[in-house]
């Protein structure tokens, strides 16, 4: 029975074992399957983002391939599908191979790690601080040799058998970066001086060796030297251009081979990985693949913290991982694995992508159950990116400049421009300028590399980098040749009044990008690690040179534009104004002339300063912006989404705030209208001190009501100011804070070039909302000078005036035919004068007499043609005219008389006798002078001595008829006699037809008519005859 319970038991622990072991595997199974799902997504997701076209990946976990696929095509024009057996170039995972074959030789002891490079190539030397240096075989195996990494500019684009030899020659005296043995800095060049030393040592070709005695004894069947790879089965090459990846073939760097140009399908790459992780036997000695693992250790670790080994870089994360990545001008590889878990990943592609190690990190990860890598802003996509967007601005600068050249061709043959009086001048300095100028852009395009490209020539940059960064290149060279052409021609045919805005827009493109670039200089110069970078510092002089000589071509410019604005805007309105019928003129408030003629021109002058500094900050920002987009995609598009919120507050700020601000204009006006007032009613004021006081009263409470209008429209913009700069703390705040969690893969100094950079934006994007309020009082002084100008405009203008065939001198008669005026007042109610019924001849005196308010003063503004008649018509000698004509015949002295301290319309130096004469008739010749520029030495004089002074000029400006409102009525009784009694008569005797307004009765009898107003109507007119 024990026995049997025994069985019993053993059967059921079979069977829970057995249960324990299905449900394992079923379940091993399951996260294996959603391990492999997840990283063909992170596969699809890293190629979509990054722009791969194809791709090949095996991993490999616990010693098993769990996962192994192609995706995309080898050819994106004809759409080849990608295989495994799709042969990739494998880039400096080939570096592999060539520390294999030192391994061998090593091994064999045809060489020594601590050989000497000049010991087996005698005419090889290197200096470091020109001292004679010895490099030995393990500082190249290890990459202390000293040559910096930008030594790769050296090797030379060849297809010959002889490349190694000639690669190898190209780097023979060279100045090493650093000593010896002492520092590790990756340089491609170290392996390719072992390939030729490979060649030295067994008499044999680098490739036929390597091929023959690695890479057979490997089993690696469809791995080969670029040189004999079956073009058949090679994937094509692509560069990525115009944010999109093509087909480029690369040139043959044949000599570079031993470093960089092994070529693999991802079959045998699977075998590789295999090997080395010791899952499978080769032909090739285990001890020397596990020897090529065993680190340098007797320099620090590189930046990432790995030590260097034969042709891998050794982690010591966890159990230990190993890895190495390869980028040649068009494929990308990238292999890791960790020996002790039998764990790894290869990825191949064909585009040169830094993130392939994000597929292949990520595989391994993601076995882990660790978090995947995010991807890092690829310099390929982030130099496409700039110069795509560079190009694109560059091209619209072309367009409009073309546009522009052939406006002005257009102008010249209309005869719009003419011919400079010294066009030989003109074209020797454009000239010398556009020389400097290309000088200047020579010298940046030279060492354009040292700043941005580690230092490497040109040829390396033209084939490694997008086209799009020469295509952007010669842009601006079009555009600094079209450029200088239009300066050129505008100068050669210039223009009377030239206003075009597209030299301004330019130079706020230099000057905005000389700003970016200053503060882009100082950035990589303070990222440098204790390194004074020359180049770096040119360019900082450069954009300080672009700044400045942008900022004062456009400041002068503008200064130049703007000024003749405001004296085009200002002309314009007193034309118009003095164009302006009387009757229109009077409704006119004159605060609001006032506020116009020199208020609001002033404030629209201030747009200069306005526009460079928004035009300088704008462009600031543009490539601000296009910098931070280099940088991060994520960062940028954040530090946007920030400035557009600031800019939304501010425009709904500013709409506001532009209803007060429209209000505050219209307090304006009054304010002008007080001022008129103040000055005119002084003595008024003076005498009165409750009047003054009241006066003062009301001017106080128009200028407190400006003050709090137009504080509450800065208050306005003041919280919003506030919230601008909180966004901008958060913003940094969260880049500096939050950044390094959410994206870790961001580095740090990265991050800290994005703060610097966001904290220099602050000053242009406060410049550019801080113009937002000034624009907008701008804005409403624009509209209100402008209306101003149409409510006058829209009224008749008075222009040369046409007499019909009237002589002034033939004057005879002047009648009036039922004419009638009408008007009405504030209050709505309206008055009339006439019908009248009018005559007057030459050598005739006539009197106008009446009460207060009978109509003289309205119907002396009727005859003069101040106002137009509602009907009836006026004859001069029988010929019907309208007003602007009739004010041609007469001359005129109203009882409120303006006295300029100038004679205007007048020829004073050919009446210069003539004036003298009168002046001493009317008794003022001790009192007034007149200079040779017609400026009276003084017009302070009493009141009946200004309207003698006015007497003169009405005399001296020979019109056949005058007219006097009330004259004498503030003559003294003597003078006034002598006015009555000798001045009008011989007014006679000259012919003049003198109109007087007047109260004096008893001199009645020297009129030849005496017309009698009442209620605005003629209810006497009264013939005198004089015996």
């Amino acid at each position: 029975m024990k026995d049997i319970v025994k069985r019993v038991r053993f059967v059921m622990l079979m069977c829970l074992i057995l249960v324990l072991q299905i449900s394992t595997t079923v379940y091993a199974e399951m996260a294996s399957g959603e391990a492999t799902a997840a990283i063909e997504q992170l596969v699809k997701k890293t190629m979509e983002s990054e722009k791969i076209p194809g791709a090949a990946i095996v991993v490999v976990k616990e010693g098993e391939t769990i996962y192994k696929q192609s995706f995309g095509v080898t050819d994106i024009q004809k759409q080849t599908p990608v295989t495994a057996d799709t042969l990739f170039e494998i880039n400096s995972n080939t570096k592999a191979f060539t520390a294999l074959a030192v391994q061998q030789l090593i091994e064999q002891k045809r060489l020594s790690l601590d050989d000497s490079v000049q010991s087996i190539i005698p005419w090889f030397s290197a200096t470091y601080k020109g001292q004679q240096e010895t490099i030995l075989i393990k500082h190249l195996l290890y990459h202390t040799s000293g040559f910096p990494f930008e030594s790769i500019g050296f090797i030379p684009i060849s297809s010959s058998e002889r490349a190694i030899e000639e690669n190898v020659r190209a780097l023979n005296n060279r100045e090493l970066a650093r000593k010896p043995g002492t520092e590790f800095e990756y340089a491609t060049v170290n392996y390719d001086i072992l390939g030729y030393i490979v060649e030295k040592v067994t008499g044999q070709s680098y490739e036929q060796y390597v091929q023959q005695q690695v890479i057979t004894q490997l089993g690696l069947t469809n791995t080969f030297m670029k040189a004999q790879a079956p073009s058949e089965q090679m994937a094509r090459g692509h560069k990525i251009g115009f944010f999109s990846p093509r087909v480029y073939d690369a040139p043959d760097y044949r000599g570079n081979t031993p470093a960089a140009y092994v070529v693999s399908s991802l079959n045998d790459m699977e075998r590789w990985l295999h090997i080395q992780l010791g899952l499978e036997a080769s032909g090739f000695p285990a001890e020397l693949i596990r020897a090529s693992h065993l680190p340098d250790r007797s320099v620090a670790p590189a930046a990432n913290g790995s030590s260097y080994a034969s042709g891998w870089m050794i982690f010591q994360n966890g159990g230990g991982q190993i890895a190495h990545g390869g980028n040649n001008p068009t494929f990308s590889s990238y292999m890791v694995f960790r020996p002790e878990e039998k764990l790894g990943a290869i990825v191949l592609t064909n585009i040169d992508s830094m993130n392939v190690s994000v597929i292949a990190e990520g595989a391994v990860k993601l076995l882990q159950g660790k978090e995947v890598p995010e991807v890092v802003d690829d310099t390929n996509l982030q130099a496409d990116r700039f110069a795509s967007i560079t190009l694109v601005i560059l091209v619209f600068l072309v367009a409009v400049l073309t546009v522009a050249i052939g406006q002005i061709m257009v102008q010249i043959l209309r005869g719009d421009r003419k011919l400079a009086s010294n066009p030989g001048r003109i074209c020797l300095t454009s000239l010398f300028a556009f020389v400097i100028t290309c000088g200047v852009l020579s010298a940046a395009v030279y060492f354009l590399p040292d700043v941005f490209f580690f230092g490497l020539p040109w040829q390396f940059i033209e084939v490694w980098l997008p086209i799009t960064i020469f295509y952007a290149m010669y842009a601006l060279l079009a555009s600094v040749i079209l450029f200088t052409v239009y300066l050129t021609m505008i100068r050669l045919f210039p223009k009377s009044k030239e206003t075009s805005l597209t030299p301004i827009v330019i130079q706020g493109l230099v000057s905005g990008f000389g700003n970016a670039m200053i503060i882009f200089m100082i950035n990589i110069a303070l990222t440098s690690i204790n390194t004074f970078h020359v180049s770096v510092f040119l360019y900082f002089l450069l954009g300080i040179l672009l700044y400045i000589v942008g900022e004062k071509m456009i400041r002068s410019r503008l200064i130049v534009i703007t000024n003749q604005v405001v004296y085009e805007k200002r002309m314009e309105l007193v034309h118009r104004i003095f164009r302006t019928p009387y009757q229109k003129y009077e409704r006119i408030d004159s605060g609001q002339i006032y506020a116009s003629l020199n208020n609001d021109t002033e404030t629209i002058s201030t747009i200069s300063n306005i526009v460079v500094i928004a035009l300088t900050s704008t462009v600031t920002l543009v490539f601000c912006f296009i910098y931070l987009a280099a940088m991060s995609l994520y960062g940028f598009l954040f530090c946007l989404a920030v400035i557009i919120i600031a800019a939304g507050l501010y425009t709904l700020a500013g709409r506001s705030a532009n209803k007060v601000w429209e209000e505050t204009r219209d307090i304006q006006n009054v304010f002008f209208s007080y001022i008129n007032d103040m000055i005119g009613g002084f003595k008024e004021l003076y005498l009165t001190r409750a009047q003054s006081r009241e006066f003062e009263e009301h001017m106080d409470r128009s200028c407190y009501e400006y003050r709090h209008k137009r504080s509450i429209g800065q208050f306005k913009f003041v919280n919003v100011y506030l919230v601008g700069e909180l966004l901008f703390v958060v913003v940094i705040g969260t880049v500096t804070f939050l950044f390094p969690i959410f994206f870790p893969m961001i580095p740090k100094h990265m991050l800290v070039s994005y703060v610097f950079v966001f904290l220099y934006m602050t000053g242009p994007v406060h410049g550019i909302l801080n113009a937002v309020p000034e624009l907008i009082r701008i804005k409403i002084s624009w509209e209100r000078l402008n209306a101003l100008l149409d409510s006058l405009s829209s009224e008749k203008r008075r222009d040369d005036v046409d007499i019909a065939g009237l002589a002034v001198q033939d004057f005879e008669t002047f009648t009036s035919d039922q004419v009638q005026f009408r008007y009405k007042n504030k209050e709505g109610e309206e008055f009339s004068v006439g019908p009248l019924d009018f005559s007057c001849r030459k050598g005739e005196i006539v009197f106008i007499v009446g009460g207060n308010g009978s109509g003289k003063s309205t119907f002396a503004k009727l005859v003069t043609g101040l106002y137009e008649q509602d009907d009836g018509e006026f004859f001069i000698n029988g010929q019907k005219v309208n007003a602007d004509q009739r004010c041609e015949f007469f001359s005129v002295i109203f009882s409120d008389f303006y006295l300029f301290e100038k004679m205007y319309g007048v020829d004073y130096q050919a009446k210069r006798d003539e004036i003298r004469k009168y002046l001493e008739v009317l008794r003022i010749a001790d009192k007034v002078e007149v200079d040779q520029t017609g400026m009276f030495s003084t017009t302070k004089l009493s009141t009946g001595q200004r309207k003698r002074l006015a007497l003169m000029l009405s005399q001296i400006k020979d019109r056949p008829i005058l007219l006097f409102d009330e004259w004498a009525a503030d003559q003294d009784p003597e003078y006034r006699q002598f006015f009555y009694e000798s001045l009008l008569p011989e007014m006679k005797k000259q012919g003049k037809c003198v109109i007087a307004i007047t109260h004096d009765d008893r001199y009645f009898d020297l009129a030849d008519q005496v017309v009698k107003m009442e209620s605005g109507r003629i209810i006497t007119q009264q013939t005198l005859s004089h015996a």
